[in-house]
């Protein structure tokens, strides 16, 4: 007659052959803040400039918990085939930001929509940090998908 083998036996290989099953409150904790540190690094005040040197885009982060909010504001400008600014004809304003919803981090890129006040219909942005305080802004769908738009961060959060 053969016994089952002993509980903590049985627990003790399943850890040894599963080690995602293995779980450590500090271990929780380091991927929390690291969590927070990267939704943290996405805040601030972003900026993108035409050719002619005037603002085109504002982006404006805020790190809450693990989502990002904020709002986005593009001005109308002309433009060349690609998507890129030549000439602003009307800057950003507050007056018309859209607000930043469905946002999600993946992979060292900050996917969001936003809803055009309009119609209601997303528009849909990839944000991708390319160096200190640098990024790139992609308008997914548009011209400006395979030309993103490089941002500056002028301003941190308080």
């Amino acid at each position: 007659m053969t016994f089952p083998p002993p509980r903590k036996i049985v627990s003790i290989i399943a850890l040894a052959l599963f080690p995602a099953l293995s779980f450590s409150p500090l271990q929780s904790m380091a991927q929390s803040i690291a969590s927070k540190d990267t939704i943290q690094k996405y805040a601030g005040r972003w900026e993108s400039k035409c050719q002619d040197g005037r603002a085109f885009v504002v982006v404006d982060l805020r790190a809450d918990g693990s989502q990002v909010n904020g709002t986005v504001s593009i001005g109308n400008m002309h433009g060349d085939d690609e998507g890129a600014c030549m000439l602003v004809t009307a800057p950003p304003v507050p007056e018309h930001a859209l607000k930043i919803s469905q946002s999600v981090v993946h992979s060292d890129i900050l996917s969001f929509a936003a809803a055009q006040s309009s119609d209601g219909k997303l528009l849909h942005f990839e944000f991708k940090e390319t160096g200190q305080n640098k990024a790139d802004l992609k308008l997914l769908g548009t011209p400006v998908e395979q030309h993103p738009w490089p941002l500056e961060r002028l301003q941190r959060p308080d």
